[in-house]
Parts: C-alpha cells; sequence; structure tokens
C-alpha cells in the first residue's frame, strides 16, 4: 500500500496528501498477520472448523483400542474414545476461542479501514481524473 500510496501524492493539494497519509495509516495498522495466522492450516480457526470428532474416534478406537475392544468391552472403550475426542475438541474450542475476541476485533479493523478507503475514494476521484487523458 505505501509505494502505490506515495505514487499518488500531490504536489499541489496539501488536503489530499493528509487524507491519502491517514489512509495509509489505517492500513498499516492492520494485523494482517495474526488474522492469517488464525485462519491459515493449524490455525485456530481452521482447527476448530476442520475438526472432525466421527475420524478422532475411528482414529483413537484403531490405535489405542482395537485390540482391547472385544465383544463385551465395546462399549467401555467407545466410551473411552468418545471422552477423548470431547476433550480434543474441548482443547480445539477453546484454543480458538481465546483469540476469538482479537479475531473478530482484527476483522471489525479491516472493515473500517475499507471503509475509510471508499470514503477516501468517493472524496477525491472526481478531483483525480485527469480531462487531459483519453481513452477512446
Amino acid at each position: 500500500m505505501s509505494s502505490a500510496a506515495e505514487d499518488c501524492y500531490d504536489e499541489e493539494n496539501e488536503q489530499f496528501n493528509s487524507e491519502l497519509e491517514d489512509l495509509k495509516d489505517e492500513f498499516e495498522s492492520l494485523d494482517i498477520e495474526g488474522l492469517k495466522e488464525t485462519v491459515s492450516e493449524d490455525g485456530a480457526l481452521y482447527n476448530l472448523a476442520t475438526f472432525d470428532g466421527h475420524d478422532k474416534f475411528d482414529e483413537i478406537m484403531q490405535s489405542k483400542y482395537a485390540y482391547l475392544a472385544i465383544d463385551d468391552m465395546t462399549d467401555y472403550y467407545s466410551e473411552k474414545a468418545l471422552q477423548e475426542v470431547s476433550e480434543m475438541y474441548d482443547d480445539v474450542h477453546r484454543t480458538f476461542f481465546d483469540q476469538g475476541d482479537e479475531f473478530l476485533e482484527g476483522m471489525d479493523y479491516i472493515l473500517k479501514a475499507l471503509k475509510v478507503a471508499i470514503d477516501f475514494t468517493e472524496r477525491w476521484k472526481a478531483s483525480r481524473i485527469n480531462p487531459d487523458i483519453d481513452n477512446t
């Protein structure tokens, strides 16, 4: 954003430059990396959204209890596996919701910055059109 903004400075219009600088500051203050970390693979939101309790249950039953779950003990080991899946989900859920407020705040900042950009564009677009350029 900063190099593109610097290309737009107007030597004759200090008000435009001031608002452009404010817009640039708005976008530079965004924590995009933190948001990307939350939604990327192995991020807290990604892990919550892709958590599959059925797959986890199957994995636990196969890896830990397959040889132990004989007919009369199947219910017991199924309950143990379900409890482990529940604990895993609770951990994934808690991890995201510990970050949830920050994530939503970051998203709100993005929306605010986009609103500032739209307002800036609406306010200045007519004055930035060069009538000497003919694109026909």
